[in-house]
């Protein structure tokens, strides 16, 4: 009775939810992207190594839609204390999202590590903090958009030459970034905990709290004016809440239901997600189920897990106002990890035993 409603609960609030879209780099598969979902992800896997990449195309009916690439790697490397039961991890995470006709691209490279402490005697519970930092880079290809000015004078616009009106874009840009070519680079730092509970052989339950662009630094970078408090044009934080459950009902079927919430400057996303697992045979599991972006799409995940490889795949179709533009409804995701797995072989030393006569 205890572990029915246990479940029952965890369930309620995974699903209490409801909000709107939010800004900030979002996949459907969150957690196919475990560095960008939380640093304390790092190294939070029984292996050597963890590899893996997710990318996503949103509405790519549209001219220029958006395409965002990810790539990662992560390792538990040097276990600690007494009983040596904790453990370090470390990890590297590279993202280059590209988005509209400007070809707006944000792309950063963050390198992440973790601590993992083991609670309590038996082991069953694992509390980690993690942080992440590195370099984020942004640029803007002007000679692409098309201003008011640029439109003919019978249609309301100011009739300007393209070039005339590029090279003021330019200019300004050059003015207040110092940069020809209008890249700018500031630093950026992300924290994060995670709460890992094995309640029974057959339930494994995860919390994690996140928050990101705690600093930034740098000059008056005029379109992206990042390092002043004051500035509402300032990089806002963003806060992360994630869990996951995952319970096996039997030898053969298993379920995973899943939430996600992130919020910035009073928006908001949430993701809910509850997919099932069939086990085929020994080293093959077969994944699907579906998932809601509140307020926004439904979306089709679905996958398989062979041995150490795990490869998913998901579509997203947009249920917002925005399905009324026949170009903006779609969006899909691909993405693939696998854990490398190196044992040394046990070094034994032989015994001689004498016979006795």
């Amino acid at each position: 009775m205890k572990k029915n409603r246990l479940l029952f609960l965890i369930c309620v609030c995974s699903f209490w939810m409801a909000s709107s879209n939010a800004q900030d780099l979002h996949f459907t598969m969150y957690n196919m992207s475990p560095l960008t979902l939380n640093p304390a992800n790092t190294g939070a896997f029984l292996g050597t190594a963890r590899i893996g990449g997710i990318y996503r195309s949103q509405w790519n009916a549209a001219i220029n839609g958006y395409q965002t690439p990810s790539l990662y790697v992560d390792a538990p490397v040097l276990a600690i204390g007494k009983k040596k039961r904790d453990w370090l991890g470390v990890g590297a995470t590279l993202v280059n999202d590209v988005a509209g006709t400007s070809k707006l691209t944000t792309s950063f490279f963050m390198f992440s590590g973790s601590l993992h402490k083991v609670l309590g005697n038996k082991g069953d519970n694992v509390l980690t903090f993690g942080v992440q930092g590195g370099t984020v880079s942004r640029k803007l290809q002007t000679s692409t958009l098309i201003f008011e000015d640029q439109l003919s004078l019978s249609a309301g616009g100011g009739g300007a030459r393209s070039e005339d009106i590029g090279l003021f874009v330019q200019e300004q840009q050059n003015k207040r970034t110092g940069e020809n070519q209008g890249i700018v680079n500031h630093p950026d730092i992300s924290l994060g905990f995670l709460f890992t509970s094995t309640i029974n052989k057959d339930t494994r339950l995860r919390v994690g709290l996140a928050t990101n662009h705690l600093i930034n630094l740098g000059n008056d970078y005029g379109l992206f004016r990042v390092n002043n408090p004051d500035d509402k044009n300032r990089r806002p934080l963003t806060l992360k809440f994630h869990t996951d459950l995952s319970y096996q009902l039997d030898e053969k079927w298993s379920i995973h239901p899943t939430a996600f919430f992130q919020t910035t400057t009073g928006l908001s996303e949430v993701i809910v997600q509850a997919n099932a697992g069939y086990q085929i045979k020994e080293d093959l599991q077969l994944l699907l189920g579906p998932s809601i972006r509140v307020g926004d799409a439904l979306s089709l995940i679905g996958g398989a897990r062979i041995k150490d490889l795990q490869v998913m795949a998901s579509y997203d179709f947009t249920t917002s106002q925005l399905a009324n533009d026949g170009r903006i409804r779609d969006g899909f995701e691909i993405a693939a990890n696998y854990i490398i797995k190196i044992y040394k072989d046990p070094k034994v030393t032989p015994k001689v035993l004498c016979p006795q006569f």
